[in-house]
């Protein structure tokens, strides 16, 4: 409820004046913003939050490295046709940090203008994303006229700077610039926020297509970005990995490459200790490094980025990410399966359950492996009780009626005197059947269910603080007048 007041807030115009330093950007500009816990938007129509160059996010949000899970949208439009889709749809002036979007499903369709969609910021205009994620998720921007953006990030960055950020195993449509990482770059000078940036960032297994029928559009698929756009691409101790990079259509130009889909008019790659692996292609690498699957999963590539990531199970991730426990997970759902009444001596899984730790980080993955190998040996280990036979019901021997002694037929003599007829003989009382008692089977006390984690509210407090930029709103209008003029093409 909190995030969903918080977008409304934005998108109603009510935060416009909101300013700590009276900068003259407004729109939270300087307020604080945490996020207390993991939010699932499972059933909610989500709208971003901010969705305009008049009406962005300029706040500082700190997830508390807490997810977003299950939010889907299909943007918002502005008035004059530009929509935007992602959790922010612009944050300009402000940051975000510490959260990990999960499971999203964003689309976005420009009106006769530009569309942009990322799992965190469908753009990031002069603003700072640190240590963010998306996984699992689907983004996608459409048009019905002009060119769009996506990306599993961001859709488009104009001054934007990123740090340890990760996008993994998303897919990535577009009409015209898809990137694994960012739809497109675009650092006009003219804008006035700077140069993106972008350091300890990766790729891994995302899909990226480009696709349209209009002969007049372009298509460009790119590992990491999408579009560079009259910028250089500046990146450090990054890496793309196990991309899968296509466009489809009649577009002119169109094409793919690693770490751009494609370099417009002057610009560059410049990168530093960045890597590529399993692409396919090796166009618009840059001065990158292509290493073999091997590389990336053996621990090559993870000692070559530095001190930011350590070796997971199948490629690097940062040392401080959480370990895996869809091991351990298994091994005690497998136990709380188990019907432990049946076994001689179950203590030993529970004891291993027990032990099971949950803080560690993919630096401790093989403690975290230890813990579920020792709940598979203690089940592999139980003994199950001996099947007892069944207790034979005794059956009582039923007692014959007694039958009544026969009665002489007199013999008629003329001169004998009628003998009486023999009294019948004492009947025997008859014998009781003995009932056997009933065996009652016991009957096992119910299992527990097993703690699922819940979802706790989110709890959004606001603090007051320092802007770190100042801008005037003039200034800002001024750069949204000219770009939405440039991209009318």
């Amino acid at each position: 409820a909190d995030l969903t007041a918080l977008a409304e807030f934005l998108n109603s115009g009510n935060a416009a004046t909101f300013d700590t330093e009276n900068a003259g950007v407004g729109n939270c500009h300087g307020y604080y913003f945490k996020q207390t816990a993991d939010i699932d938007l499972t059933g909610v129509t989500w709208e971003p939050i901010g969705y305009s160059g008049k009406y962005y996010f300029a706040g500082n949000y700190d997830g508390g490295g807490h997810s977003i899970t299950n939010a889907v949208s299909t943007g918002k439009v502005d008035p004059d046709g530009y929509a935007t889709a992602g959790i922010f749809g612009w944050a300009a002036f402000g940051s975000g940090e510490n959260l990990h979007v999960k499971n999203a499903n964003f689309v976005a369709t420009g009106q006769n203008n530009y569309s942009y969609v990322g799992g965190i910021a469908g753009v990031c205009y002069g603003s700072s994303i640190k240590n963010c994620s998306v996984e699992n998720s689907s983004l996608e921007s459409r048009r019905n006229n002009n060119n769009n953006c996506a990306g599993s990030i961001v859709g488009y960055s104009t001054g934007g700077t990123f740090e340890k950020c990760a996008a993994e195993n998303n897919q990535i449509r577009t009409m015209a610039y898809g990137g694994g990482f960012v739809g497109e770059v675009d650092d006009d000078p003219n804008y006035g926020a700077g140069n993106s940036t972008f350091t300890n960032c990766y790729v891994a297994n995302c899909t990226v297509i480009s696709e349209t029928d209009d002969s007049q559009g372009t298509s460009f698929s790119g590992g990491f970005a999408g579009e560079i756009t009259d910028s250089t691409l500046t990146i450090q101790n990054c890496y793309v990995y196990l991309a899968t990079l296509s466009t489809v259509g009649n577009a002119v130009p169109q094409g793919t490459g690693v770490f751009a889909g494609n370099l417009w008019g002057s610009s560059t790659i410049a990168d530093t200790n960045c890597f590529f692996g399993a692409c396919g292609i090796t166009e618009n690498a840059g001065t990158a490094g292509e290493k073999t699957e091997e590389d990336f999963t053996n621990g090559t590539v993870a000692g070559l980025l530095g001190d930011a990531f350590a070796q997971a199970r199948n490629y690097p991730r940062f040392k401080d990410n959480p370990a895996d426990y869809s091991a351990v997970d298994a091994a005690i759902a497998k136990a709380n399966a188990l019907e432990k009444d049946n076994y001689k001596d179950f203590s030993a899984v529970e004891a291993a359950i027990n032990t099971v730790v949950r803080d560690k980080n993919i630096t401790e993955q093989d403690e975290v492996d230890a813990m579920a190998k020792a709940i598979e040996d203690a089940m592999a280990a139980l003994v199950e009780k001996p099947t007892e036979a069944p207790t034979a019901t005794p059956t009582a021997t039923p007692t014959a009626a007694p039958s009544a002694s026969p009665t002489a037929v007199p013999t008629a003599t003329p001169t004998a005197t009628p003998t009486a007829a023999p009294s019948a003989s004492p009947t025997a009382a008859p014998t009781a059947t003995p009932t056997a008692k009933p065996t009652a089977t016991p009957t096992p006390a119910p299992k527990a269910d097993p703690n699922n984690p819940k979802t706790g509210s989110s709890n959004l407090p606001v603090v007051f603080g320092s802007a770190a930029l100042v801008l005037s709103g003039g200034a800002l209008a001024a750069v949204l007048i000219y770009k939405k003029k440039r991209h009318e093409k």
